[in-house]
């Protein structure tokens, strides 16, 4: 598959899962939590996330992936230098990876009830965009290590 089929793997990923959110697996809901936490939380914040978001993301993106396209598709890929990347994708005849950095922003609900709000910022979208710019501009330096 091309990256320009991936593109529409995201958006179809998207509309699926995300927008609405129909499965109920991102953003917190007043079945989740006790009552006594609700004006903190949901009523405070109407598009509370749901603790660890990205990990909730990365399962269900990897479980699209695999469904929809033939390559390998990996979570959590780690090289022999310890860098990891969130989702990889190698394509059957080896001569493309992609590679997915996945950045949740927004306020998050902890295990403690309490409201996470340390990536509710753009730079945590920023900081994710070098991330990916570093993948690109070094490639031939990242890819043996694939």
């Amino acid at each position: 598959m091309s990256i320009y089929d991936y593109e529409k793997l995201l958006n179809g990923f998207y509309e699926e899962n995300i927008r609405y959110d129909i499965n109920k697996r991102y953003f917190l809901r007043k079945g989740d939590i006790h009552k006594e936490y609700y004006s903190e939380t949901i009523e405070k914040y109407p598009k509370l996330l749901r603790n660890r978001p990205e990990e909730f993301f990365e399962i269900d993106f990897v479980k699209y992936l695999k469904n929809h396209c033939r390559d390998t598709v990996i979570k959590e890929y780690t090289t022999v230098t310890d860098d990891r990347y969130d989702v990889l994708v190698r394509n059957e005849d080896d001569q493309h990876v992609y590679v997915f950095e996945i950045k949740w922003l927004g306020r998050s609900i902890t295990s403690e009830m309490k409201i996470f709000e340390k990536y509710n910022n753009d730079e945590r979208a920023i900081s994710g965009a070098y991330q990916l710019l570093d993948y690109v501009t070094n490639a031939d330096t990242y890819k043996k290590y694939f």
